[in-house]
């Protein structure tokens, strides 16, 4: 998965799981703008500590 561009590992993985990007966005404490700027490749995440 590695070799994949974050954004398509991003819908990959959500997909997988069945969830909506709003979905996802909850789980994950983000909002869904934000999770839809990740699979649309305008954004990144910050690196999380």
């Amino acid at each position: 998965m590695g070799t994949k561009p974050f954004s398509e590992q991003v819908k990959t993985v959500r997909t997988a799981l069945n969830l909506s990007q709003e979905e996802l966005a909850h789980a994950l404490g983000v909002s869904f703008a934000t999770v839809n700027r990740w699979e649309n490749g305008k954004t990144n995440p910050s690196k999380l500590e």
